[in-house]
This record gives C-alpha cells, structure tokens and sequence, in this order.
C-alpha cells in the first residue's frame, strides 16, 4: 500500500553539488528533500559511472516538487550571462597574481626541504 509520507526517489543528479543544489532548492520551497550521496563519496569513481546520485522526497510531495525544479531551470536558463558583469580579475599590487606567488612559495618551501634533507644526510 502507497503511503503520502513513503520517501520515493524523485529525480537523479550528475554529482553530489548538484543534488544538493536541488535538495537545497526544494527546501527553500518548503519541500523536506533529502540525496543519497555517501555512495559516492566512498565509491566515487564507480557509483559515478554507475550510480548517480538520487534526490528523494515524499510521496505526495512529487508533483510540487517536480513543479519546483523545472522553474528552477527556466529561470537559470533564462539569464543572459553576457550581461552578467563579474568585473576584472583582481592581481596583486606589484601585478603578480595570487596563483603566481603561491606557486613561487610552494617551489621556495620545495627547495629548502631538498636543502635540509641533503643537510641533514651530511
């Protein structure tokens, strides 16, 4: 016998991000949702292939929540992103980069560790 309040599988996702984008999305509407994601993280590169991950939500909560995501993409679907504005990329004073001076760091931290394991071995 189906129940209302049976938890049943509403839709699937690609990744963990985007079911919990949408379990975000269904709550934010008020609608208990939840995803199954721990198969992922312990199998990843399997359940990826296999398994994705699923969005569940009560029985009599299906076509409200159905109704809920496909406005969901209209919306995003309809945003001109070429009028979106996401300004310059910010660099550094001296106009180095922030990518840049890490990778500076991590090659001095590098080469002072080969410098005290050759020390060290002396």
């Amino acid at each position: 016998m189906q129940r209302p309040d049976d938890i049943v599988r509403l839709t699937t996702a690609a990744s963990e991000f985007e079911a919990q984008l949408m379990v975000n999305k269904l709550e934010d509407a008020g609608i208990k949702a939840s995803s199954e994601t721990q198969a992922g993280n312990v199998l990843q590169w399997e359940v990826m292939a296999t398994q994705p991950f699923r969005v569940f939500v009560r029985r009599e909560d299906v076509e409200r929540a159905r109704e809920v995501l496909v406005s969901e993409k209209v919306v995003s679907a309809s945003i001109d992103w070429d009028s979106i504005d996401v300004g310059a990329s910010e660099d550094s004073p001296d106009g180095e980069s922030g990518g840049l001076r890490v990778l500076g760091v991590a090659v001095v931290i590098i080469v002072l560790a080969i410098v005290a394991v050759f020390l060290a071995t002396r």
